[in-house]
């Protein structure tokens, strides 16, 4: 909901154009947002596991950033 809008703005890409990944039918968005949260409390429930997935993450904004900023 906050990527795609950013994508077409700048370079626009949308769902039909190289967006696809980040479209996300709004109506299902809060559904889809609960079921990731369940499955990440399931998944990552160490501090190990916490240390890994946020650092996945971190390297996964790093290299989207890298794409597209100018």
């Amino acid at each position: 909901q906050v990527i795609a809008p950013r994508l077409e703005a700048e370079h626009g890409f949308d769902a039909s154009h190289g967006a696809r990944y980040f479209s996300v039918d709004a109506r299902r968005a809060a559904t889809r947002w609960r079921d990731f949260r369940f499955l990440l409390d399931q998944e990552v429930a160490t501090p190990a596991a916490q240390r890994q997935a946020c650092h996945a993450a971190a390297a996964t904004f790093q290299a989207l950033l890298g794409v597209f900023e100018p």
